[in-house]
């Protein structure tokens, strides 16, 4: 069975821009010793890589961005909301006739109001309302009152029909949005990936560094009892310039061990992406290495089993697949884009007449005298050439055939890395056992050699290299348990559960 990695909850914002500096703080009062030396976990990498490395942080930036572009592509759906309101005062010399005719003077007033709603099916509605008056300073003829209210309403027929190209960019930007979505995801996956095995190669320099502390102690332990042999006259004086060389050459070993220590831990704190000034302060490592047999890693599954598992949860996939649906809904949109536009165009309403003077009149022909109107318009046209439409159409398709082609490798590759993966894991388990039991016959040789040059039974060149074979046995099987605790992360990371969605 397949488990998660530990890891954290998901953080917000306030927690990613703490968490950083709390980190530096923790290291520093442990570098002061002011609570005593805090260990570092595998949990608390995870924790402290999710929240800060720049990879996952930009990343994040591109979700967010994603989800302007989809709200950018909602605005073609939103209702506009279209006010009008005029007033006209006019003097006609063309209505006066004779010399003393008066000049005619009309005054009016109008104020409109509409709503124009693109629906995701393409249909256009657009409720409108519209009330006017008109009167004729100094006549016996009443103010008229008119008010109008209709529905219009645009069905597409050819082009645009479904929603067209602009529903089809609102849905490509969606599944470009969950793309961005996983490609977070799988870049979470590859920096805890990172960081996992930073940490597993920190704590095997931390490791090799203590082998080669015992290996240093250990000589210079010989070197005395050497010294003391030969001041008593019971080994010759040339064993004491063997043993002080061989202790040359154990500290030779461990300053290179210290600086191979520094190198991994700075690795650690890159694939963090802590401050600079916590990487000197970053406290040892407290989680062990994983041990084939136990519950917590689970059984050594199949390759089959990883690769079903990969299709299922790598992220990295997903993203293809949300791309590739994208493309392919911008291919369909343009391809209708090539059909001829016809439309079918509806309009039902009334409009009412009242007569009246005050200006509260102006809204009494909504219940007064009305009469019913309806229109029903067909109306075509047709692009001659179309090449926007055709240009579309040739970058979709591409884009989809390129998706595709990726898609398809990328299957084939999680396939392949699944089958190493699961044998490579399956193979350092065995190593580590044969490991262990090198390390084990190693020691009993070392004590009954040591036993044997007390007693002088054995040459001191024994000893030497009975101490050597101690600690090559024992470096080797750390080098065991680094390669098997990275086989496992990398064959969650190749099954797609070394993070937690």
């Amino acid at each position: 069975m397949l488990r998660f990695l530990p890891a954290a909850p998901p953080l917000g914002r306030a927690c990613r821009a703490i968490l950083p500096a709390a980190f530096v703080a923790l290291s520093a009062t442990a570098a002061r010793g002011q609570q005593g030396p805090v260990p570092l976990t595998l949990d608390e990498v995870v924790r402290t890589t999710l929240a800060s490395s720049a990879d996952v942080l930009a990343a994040e930036a591109g979700v967010r961005r994603q989800e302007g572009v989809v709200r950018q592509a909602q605005g073609a759906f939103d209702s506009r909301l279209q006010t009008v309101l005029s007033a006209q005062h006019v003097t006609d010399p063309t209505q006066a006739v004779g010399v003393d005719a008066t000049v005619a003077t009309s005054r009016g007033m109008e104020y409109g109001i509409g709503v124009d709603r693109r629906l995701r099916s393409g249909i256009v509605v657009g409720p409108q309302l519209a009330v006017s008056r008109a009167e004729v300073p100094g006549s016996d003829v009443l103010p008229r009152n008119q008010a109008t209210a209709s529905l219009d309403v645009l069905v597409p027929l050819g082009r645009g029909r479904g929603g067209g190209l602009v529903t089809a960019q609102e849905r490509a930007a969606r599944g470009s949005y969950s793309a961005s979505s996983a490609d977070l995801r799988h870049r979470r996956a590859q920096s805890v990936l990172r960081s996992t095995e930073a940490y597993w190669g920190y704590l095997a320099a931390v490791e090799r560094l203590r082998v080669l502390h015992e290996a240093e102690f250990r000589a210079e332990r010989l070197v005395e009892e050497t010294r003391t042999l030969v001041e008593a006259d019971e080994r010759p004086a040339a064993d004491l310039v063997q043993v002080t060389a061989s202790l040359s050459s154990k500290r030779a070993s461990r300053l290179a061990g210290e600086q191979g220590l520094t190198a991994a831990r700075r690795e650690l704190g890159l694939a963090m992406g802590i401050p600079v000034e916590a990487l000197a302060a970053l406290p040892a490592p407290a989680t062990p290495f994983p041990t084939p047999g136990d519950p917590a890693a689970g059984p050594i599954p199949t390759a089959q089993t990883v690769a079903a598992e990969a299709l299922r949860a790598r992220a990295d996939l997903a993203s293809l697949h949300y791309r590739r649906e994208a493309s392919r809904t911008l291919l369909r949109a343009a391809r209708s884009e090539l059909r001829p536009q016809v439309d079918l165009s509806v309009s039902l309403g009334y409009t009412g007449v009242e007569e009246g003077g005050s200006l509260d009149r102006m809204l009494a022909p909504l219940s007064g005298r009305n009469g019913f109107h309806a229109e029903v318009k067909l109306s075509s046209g047709l692009t001659l050439g179309n090449r926007a439409a055709e240009g579309l159409a040739l970058q979709s398709a591409a884009d989809d055939q390129a998706a595709a082609v990726t898609e398809r490798e990328l299957t084939r590759s999680i396939a392949l890395e699944a089958d190493a993966a699961t044998e490579t894991l399956r193979r350092s388990a065995e190593e580590l056992r044969e490991t262990a039991e090198s390390v084990r016959l190693s020691t009993t040789s070392v004590e009954n050699e040591r036993r044997k040059f007390r007693l002088g039974g054995s040459t001191l060149f024994d000893v030497l290299y009975a101490e050597d074979g101690l600690t090559s046995a024992t470096l080797t099987r750390i080098d065991g348990e680094l390669r098997h605790a990275l086989a496992l992360a990398r064959l969650r990371f190749a099954a797609g559960t070394l993070v937690p969605e």
